[in-house]
């Protein structure tokens, strides 16, 4: 498969300028030689005057819609110092919101998103005390969130950083192995279209899809239960028999057992929960940088959240039982389960949330720490 350019999209406040003009003279160098095909996107050349609920909304939009053939930005490079900038409707600075829109879309997508932080040292009379509480604020969620961020102690450092990770993650993107399906890239439009919404409708997007995804998993939990006692009930007679021609009686009978069971349980498996539970560890990863505008938003969110956690346990306990006696009693050399049989599916099942309680290992733990986040004023930007 041809692949287009490599999309990068350049976020950073103003007190980073010269960092700035490090990727900005970098990519033009490697463009014009040919060394890489590169499309980038510096707000203040690229960006186009126009409306919005708020400022950064009118630049948030015309980023991630710069690509026309509807794809994201493939790398994200983010650099702070000791301001964050200018709060928005829903985080401390535009460049926070830019950060926590990629890192939404960042999921399924092989998006990169690549966060360098100063630590040149700063004169006293330029400190902010509020900007720098923000940006010491956004690098602590950053590792909430599982994130890796390369600190710098001078511009040369940064020159010498950038030039080698920025090509690495550009040949990384080139590589075959990188997905480019259709089915990736349909994903990609609809999340894509998501993260265009103001971050309230975000919010709100996530809350019913918790909702939904704990109706689905308390659905699944109680079909899971009932299959448990049919195999187990199998299995005992199944065990106890004593025929002739043993090989052959028992594969067709094993086969009878699996299309029965795809007759009686139906089971609804979704990786998109993956997703979701993603898309959640960022939100509440990044609270502390989020405006007090969404506080009560926020809090449904967490309820939301907190309910679909718990069910989500309860599930993989069944789940892992369910695989334990599928993988102790079933006859492998007799017969295989088929590929779309449901007792095969309840195993894919068991990976997905392995996945996921990975994930959710992380947001509880975060829920124990701030037991509430943080949702207006000084002490807020400062969390």
């Amino acid at each position: 498969m041809v692949r287009g350019p490599v999309k990068i999209f350049v976020a950073s406040p103003g007190d980073v300028k010269a960092e700035r003009e490090i990727c900005r003279k970098l990519i033009k160098e490697w463009k014009d030689g040919k060394i890489f095909d590169i499309e980038s996107f510096f707000w203040e050349d690229d960006a186009l005057p126009g409306f919005g609920s708020y400022t950064q909304e009118v630049i948030s939009k015309q980023s991630l819609q710069a690509d026309r053939n509807g794809s994201e930005f493939d790398i994200v490079i983010v650099m702070v110092w000791s301001r964050l900038g200018t709060e928005t409707k829903y985080f401390l600075s535009g460049t926070a919101e830019e950060l926590i829109i990629a890192l939404l879309n960042s999921y399924p997508s092989p998006t990169r998103v690549m966060l360098y932080c100063s630590d040149v040292p700063i004169k006293p009379s330029r400190i902010v005390p509020e900007q720098l509480a923000g940006v010491n604020s956004l690098r602590s969620c950053c590792k909430d969130a599982g994130g890796l961020l390369f600190p710098y102690e001078s511009v040369k450092k940064f020159d010498r950083l950038i030039k080698t990770q920025l090509a690495r993650a550009i040949r990384e993107r080139n590589s075959p192995d990188i997905a480019t399906s259709d089915d990736l890239s349909r994903r990609n439009r609809r999340i894509r279209r998501k993260a265009t919404d103001e971050f309230a409708d975000v919010l709100k997007g996530i809350v019913r899809r918790l909702a939904a995804c704990e109706s689905r998993i308390e659905n699944n939990r109680k079909a899971c239960l009932s299959l448990i006692r049919r195999c187990a009930e199998y299995f005992a007679s199944f065990n106890a028999r004593k025929i002739q021609n043993v090989q052959e009686h028992l594969r067709a009978n094993l086969a009878n057992f699996c299309n029965a069971i795809d007759r009686e349980f139906k089971f609804s498996i979704n990786r998109d929960d993956i997703e979701l539970f993603f898309q959640a560890k960022i939100v509440l990863a990044f609270a502390p940088v989020q405006s007090a505008t969404i506080a009560s938003l926020r809090n449904e969110f967490i309820q939301a959240l907190t309910s679909a956690i718990s069910k989500a346990q309860d599930y993989k306990t069944v789940i892992v039982e369910m695989s334990k006696l599928i993988n102790n009693r079933w006859p492998k050399n007799i017969h295989v389960i088929p590929k779309h049989c449901i007792l095969n599916r309840i195993q894919e099942e068991d990976q997905i949330f392995d996945e996921i309680e990975n994930i959710t290992r992380t947001i509880s733990e975060l829920l124990k720490r701030k037991n509430g986040v943080p949702t207006q004023g000084p002490a807020a930007r400062s969390a």
